[in-house]
């Protein structure tokens, strides 16, 4: 726009502060030519003003991806956009009722966030669970070193933790027991962990020589023992129980699949 049709707008007091119709009222705009057409590289055009408004916010948004797995840091290029976070590996974190938190930071190179007072923020999160998923996310602010800091914490009370690896020991020798396989047998947990089931296998000399995990069951810990009772497994009670010995376990009840993290972040 010259000064010429911008004096006759102040003129006719064409200049307005709220728009007639958005749909149907037009703002001019210049769109980068080259110079095929004419000196001037720039070509006017006109758009409704709803729809220059909302191209503006499509242009600064923008979708991302972080795995926690790997990294905790996710560089954005938008003031505005959504983070698919995930976490691939088998991880107890965050664990149950706000015990735990997992540390995610959003990174922006234009932006500067050495002034926490000149940074506008805000975010939600969306989360659709899986089954038997007992993870609710709950995402805070905690800060702005190096970029924008979130805490992601569980807010679910339930744990729900499945076996993944165990040693076992003892049984005792029962000769008469030899060469037999006992199916899905539970035993007495020291902790809260419950409905695990094994394949317990005597060799031709009556001792144990495979423990089969058949059922990973719920809500174990590492260090965790399960105590199979001697009368279980063909022997005596006392005599030839056998011990099991929980070392690690999965997560899956705690974060599994995706959930999305929507966010705005500018400086002013």
């Amino acid at each position: 726009m010259d000064i010429l049709n911008w004096i006759f707008l102040r003129k006719e007091e064409l200049i307005r502060t709220k728009a007639n119709d958005p749909d149907t009222d037009l703002i001019a705009l210049g769109a980068d030519v080259g110079f095929n057409k004419r000196g001037d590289k720039y070509q006017t055009y006109a758009m409704p003003l709803k729809d220059a408004v909302q191209s503006g916010l499509v242009a600064n948004t923008a979708y991302y991806t972080v795995d926690l797995s790997v990294t905790s840091v996710v560089d954005v290029t938008t003031p505005k956009g959504v983070i698919e976070i995930r976490m691939d590996s088998g991880n107890a974190n965050p664990a149950p009722s706000f015990e735990t938190a997992e540390s995610l930071t959003i990174t922006n190179a234009s932006l500067d966030f050495s002034d926490p007072d000149n940074i506008f923020m805000q975010h939600s999160s969306y989360y659709n669970p899986a089954a038997n998923d007992n993870f609710i996310p709950y995402v805070i602010s905690t800060g702005f070193l190096a970029g924008a800091n979130y805490a992601i914490f569980n807010a679910n009370g339930l744990q729900q933790t499945s076996i993944n690896g165990y040693t076992s020991s003892g049984g005792g020798t029962v000769l008469a027991a030899a060469n037999t396989t006992y199916s899905f047998i539970t035993g007495i947990t020291s902790g809260p962990g419950q409905n695990a089931r094994f394949a317990i296998t005597r060799d031709s000399l009556g001792d144990v020589s495979e423990v089969y995990l058949i059922d990973a069951g719920i809500n174990y810990a590492p260090s965790d023992t399960i105590l199979i009772s001697g009368d279980l497994i063909g022997g005596a009670v006392g005599v030839d129980d056998l011990t099991i010995n929980v070392s690690s376990i999965h997560g899956e009840g705690q974060f599994t699949g995706i959930f999305y993290l929507y966010y705005e972040l500018y400086n002013f």
